[in-house]
């Protein structure tokens, strides 16, 4: 069974449980009402969805005065994550939770899309309480700002406000939306971030080889310990010294 792993972010109180309770289709995380409510760490939960297994990471929400915290505690996450040399234990999927009842994409959001985009994880932007834009100007303004990245409203939770003919209620949606785009996409996401991997690699042994070799011809020249030596008039101890470090590469 293909595996599938995700993890979903975003600031405390916008509805990160609610959508994974939504997800999951029933009640595993905690939910308030604004307050922070998933502890300091990233949790996991699975379900099935077209015959594929999603491991879904709960993060803590990001609160005033502790984001930079929080992203040194998700950038170690993603980093112990892609240690592995095997693909599948990576995290495919970043979901972003931005809520439509602030109204404004915030500037903390802004740079965890930035530190997304350098990661190559390209991230699904869902906008929770949605049923908060009923005219649907902040969905256009965060899709008009995000053009490269899918963005899905979801409501994650029914609810009714309001007395008599003033009454309004909200009903779930975005699940099956949600779930298809991630089904759909993620094989694309994660190929174009398996080449950037193999070209980041490539690099870095380019830059690794050219640093030696930049120390191998300082040492044909200078020779071993500062000892002074031009080309055919290379040191015993110089020679030593570099066939010694060829034998490590």
């Amino acid at each position: 069974m293909r595996e599938t792993n995700l993890v979903i972010i975003g600031k405390s109180g916008i509805g990160k449980s609610s959508l994974l309770n939504y997800l999951l289709d029933k009640d595993v995380a905690e939910t308030g009402s604004g307050e922070p409510v998933t502890k300091q760490g990233f949790h996991l939960h699975t379900c099935i969805f077209n015959e594929q297994k999603l491991n879904i990471y709960d993060s803590w929400g990001i609160e005033a005065g502790k984001t930079e915290v929080w992203m040194s505690d998700f950038e170690q996450f993603l980093n112990l994550k892609e240690s592995s040399t095997e693909v599948r234990k990576w995290i495919h999927r970043v979901i972003i939770c931005i809520s439509a009842e602030g109204k404004r994409i915030e500037e903390f959001e802004k740079r965890i899309l930035n530190k997304l985009r350098e990661k190559s994880l390209s991230p699904v932007i869902v906008i929770t309480k949605s049923d908060l834009d009923q005219s649907g100007n902040f969905y256009d303004s965060v899709c008009n700002e995000f053009k490269e990245y899918e963005v899905i409203k979801v409501c994650s939770v029914e609810k009714s406000v309001g007395l008599g003919i003033s009454k309004k209620s909200s009903k779930k949606m975005g699940r099956e939306v949600l779930l298809s785009v991630i089904d759909k996409n993620t094989a694309k996401s994660m190929k174009i971030r398996v080449l950037n991997y193999r070209e980041n690699y490539i690099k870095e042994r380019r830059r690794n080889f050219e640093s030696f070799f930049s120390g191998w011809i300082d040492k044909i020249i200078f020779g071993h310990k500062g000892q002074f030596n031009l080309l055919g008039n290379i040191g015993e101890d110089c020679v030593k010294s570099i066939l010694k470090d060829v034998d490590g590469i």
